[in-house]
């Protein structure tokens, strides 16, 4: 089994307070949800209302497969209000 581990950053344009933040960022968790089971967190631990911090899982049978979730999860973060600033991310091998 293989697990990916992203993080991604984010920059929210036209967020002007909270309640706009938590708007944008609940809209990518259930997009993420919704049709590929995708683990979702937001690991912010700033102030600054116009950026976030999302950590996001995915566990597959295949190293491919993760590969192509990653892709998957890019492009669904595109179609929303946020700007993707970076992304890190890990595969993990768990052997039986």
């Amino acid at each position: 089994m293989y697990v990916g581990a992203f993080r991604i950053d984010l920059f929210l344009p036209g967020v002007r307070n909270i309640k706009d933040r938590r708007r944008i960022l609940h809209s990518i968790r259930d997009t993420l949800r919704k049709n590929n089971n995708f683990s979702f967190v937001d690991m912010s631990q700033n102030s600054e209302l116009d950026k976030a911090t999302v950590g996001i899982a995915v566990a597959a049978k295949t190293h491919e497969s993760v590969r192509r979730a990653l892709e998957r999860i890019v492009d669904l973060v595109e179609k929303t209000d946020a700007r993707i600033s970076d992304i890190k991310f890990e595969i993990f091998t768990l052997e039986e």
